[in-house]
């Protein structure tokens, strides 16, 4: 890990407290437990990206951001437990914060010159002329987040904002992959962001569905209806 990823990861920690502090006081959660959230954020993310890199091409050196997208939603299963916050809260809060970090992220690719967008003409003296990739991810992550932070302000069902951010942040990706230089094919024609952004889409509408239904159940018979139905019976 190089001294600028380091960085950039450590300011990524502090600007992802924010929203994390933020929606911890809409749900009454300690800030002490803020800060370890964020911690623990920072720390599956980190080994996400490098792990999911490593699912893709069977090699280590890369980064995949979606190693810790997906990572995620599984250490807040102990985490939950750990630190006593609803398993529901605790994915809700951690949305916001993981598009917080990606923005700085799309910055540092800005910066080092990776993940370069398509050409999209070269002018008179034959300069080429880039998709600016990097930057449109950068602001797209920055309209996630106020986007999300609405969402969990706003949203009464508790549980679905992480479905929200697979949903939204698979969808934009899907688009935008299109822009990105470089993609090669992955599964069939597509390529691996192009996969990702499909699985992700599909694991948020259905964890959205399922905490819709979630607790629904057949209403009660009251007892009003029941002593009803034995006169009926009894007038037979």
């Amino acid at each position: 890990m190089t001294e600028s990823l380091m960085k950039v990861l450590a300011i990524g920690t502090v600007f992802m407290f924010i929203p994390i502090v933020i929606q911890s006081i809409w749900r009454k959660i300690p800030v002490w437990k803020s800060a370890i959230v964020t911690i623990l954020l920072t720390i599956t993310g980190v080994a996400g990206i490098y792990i999911w890199f490593f699912v893709e091409n069977l090699e280590w050196g890369g980064r995949s951001f979606y190693g810790a997208i997906f990572f995620v939603p599984l250490m807040c299963i102990p985490a939950a437990k750990l630190l006593r916050i609803p398993y529901k809260s605790l994915t809700d809060i951690s949305a916001p914060a993981g598009c917080a970090m990606l923005s700085l992220m799309k910055l540092k690719c800005y910066i080092d010159g990776c993940c370069r967008g398509i050409r999209l003409y070269r002018d008179a003296e034959g300069v080429s002329h880039f998709f600016p990739a990097q930057l449109v991810e950068f602001a797209n992550a920055l309209i996630l987040l106020a986007v999300l932070l609405f969402l969990s302000r706003r949203n009464k069902k508790e549980g679905t904002i992480y479905a929200w951010f697979l949903t939204l942040y698979g969808a934009t990706r899907f688009v935008l992959n299109f822009f990105r230089a470089g993609a090669k094919p992955y599964l069939w024609i597509l390529p691996a962001g192009h996969v990702w952004s499909l699985v992700a889409i599909g694991i948020g509408i259905a964890w959205m569905i399922i905490v819709k239904h979630e607790g629904k159940k057949t209403p009660a018979v009251s007892d009003a209806c029941i002593e009803e139905t034995v006169y009926e019976e009894n007038d037979k």
